[in-house]
């Protein structure tokens, strides 16, 4: 008995979870609701309300005409049934009649400073300020170092009374639009929370606590995890470091003897594949003719260059190029005569053979 009420208490708390995770998803997916409005897919409807004064009000009427503009259409028709709207979000766009329009010319400036000059020009030019309208602006035309601005400013009062009337008949309002006079273009002169918009940053809250306290269980587990693991990780830590230091000391050994030899092969190599400096000099040396004498005598790896005096270089550069280990034998430089002694000066260059290509 006590084994199947404790199985009971498991399955009512089961349930108590299931249905909450069932209701926080239906909620995101409302909220979700939002977003695919800003980003154009929801399906709110193309109407929206236009308020213009109520040239008949008397009595009970009300101060303003609601009338369904059609956007696509640009149309306005009359409506009597409000539980159209009931509980929808609307915009709502005001007449010219309710709004006190300017027109002003400015200096061109970006959007921040003709905004605060704009506004400094209400208070400055009209009895109202922040707390007694709202305005908005559009800019219609530039010319030369000036641009054209208009100017809809509506009275606190008009626009608190047609948002009272709405929030009577349940309307959700999202936006307060006036008309440019000239264009007709919508301009959006005040933007109110709703209802939906609520709950959404209700929400964004609700999921950045759980997200947090999400995070928080995922740190401590962690964290304890880490702390139960930590004397197992340092002694294999300390074993890891041992071999490592055993094989950094192996390693360097096996690349220094390596390096030996490579070197010494190299070494080898080299003196089996090049003649010796003494065998090039010797060489020289000997079929030098007795004229020539050198001053300069340079060689690397298997390239040489000599450079000195001579009775005729030519001569001598065809005696070189005779020789058994050297090939390409040519002039650096033409060949100058000392006006002194009238011999030759001559720079020559000249490959030495590898004892493998001879």
């Amino acid at each position: 008995m006590l084994h199947s009420g404790k199985k009971i208490l498991r399955l009512t708390k089961l349930t108590a979870i299931e249905q909450f995770f069932l209701w926080w998803f239906f909620e995101l997916a409302s909220v979700g609701r939002e977003i695919k409005a800003k980003l154009g897919f929801n399906e709110k409807s193309n109407h929206i309300l236009f308020v213009s004064p109520n040239q008949e009000a008397h009595g009970k009427h009300s101060d303003f005409r609601f009338e369904i503009f059609d956007i696509k259409l640009g149309t306005s028709t009359p409506f009597i049934d409000w539980t159209q709207f009931k509980g929808r979000e609307v915009d709502l766009v005001l007449a010219p009649q309710l709004c006190l329009n300017l027109k002003e010319n400015f200096p061109i400036a970006n959007d921040e400073h003709l905004s605060n000059a704009i506004d400094l020009y209400v208070k400055q030019n009209t009895p109202f300020n922040e707390s007694t309208a709202s305005w908005t602006w559009s800019a219609s035309s530039k010319q030369f170092s000036s641009i054209h601005v208009d100017i809809s400013l509506v009275k606190q009062s008009i626009s608190s009374n047609i948002i009272e009337i709405c929030k009577k008949k349940e309307l959700e309002i999202s936006n307060i639009f006036t008309q440019n006079s000239d264009t007709h273009k919508l301009i959006n002169l005040l933007k109110l929370e709703t209802s939906q918009q609520v709950r959404v940053k209700f929400w964004r809250k609700v999921n950045l606590v759980l997200f947090g306290f999400i995070i928080a269980i995922l740190l401590a587990a962690h964290f304890s995890y880490t702390k139960a693991h930590d004397t197992a990780l340092i002694v294999l830590s300390e074993k890891l470091t041992d071999v490592k230091r055993k094989a950094v000391r192996q390693k360097k050994e096996r690349l220094k003897a390596e390096e030996e030899l490579n070197r010494r092969l190299s070494l080898s190599r080299h003196k089996g594949q090049h003649r010796s400096v003494l065998a090039i000099w010797e060489d020289l040396s000997q079929n030098m003719p007795e004229t020539a004498w050198l001053n300069e005598f340079y060689l690397e790896e298997d390239q040489g260059r000599i450079a000195g005096f001579a009775a005729s270089a030519a001569s001598l550069l065809a005696t070189l190029d005779q020789l058994e280990g050297l090939s390409q034998v040519s002039f650096n430089s033409p060949v100058t005569i000392n006006p002194t002694d009238r011999l030759e000066r001559f720079d020559i260059s000249f490959t030495i053979q590898r004892n493998d290509e001879q």
